[in-house]
């Protein structure tokens, strides 16, 4: 699975608006555990299959790091 939005541009959480943070839990949580909960009974039933969650450096480094700290 690889799926992913973030903020346009940086801004501090706390301006970050609602629906904002509704589209980024829809697709980087909700989409992507809805369609694991697809595909899983297959992989069961045919005893085989794997699923590689990939994620990306914005998890590890801050929204905006490199415009604050060059």
């Amino acid at each position: 699975n690889n799926v992913g939005v973030s903020y346009p541009h940086a801004q501090y959480f706390v301006q970050v608006d609602d629906g904002l943070i509704n589209d980024l839990i829809n697709v980087n949580v909700y989409a992507l555990t809805k369609m694991t909960k697809i595909v899983l009974p297959k992989m069961i039933e045919k005893k085989k299959g794997i699923i590689i969650n990939v994620g990306s450096a914005a998890g590890v480094i801050p929204i905006g790091f490199f415009f604050f700290f060059p």
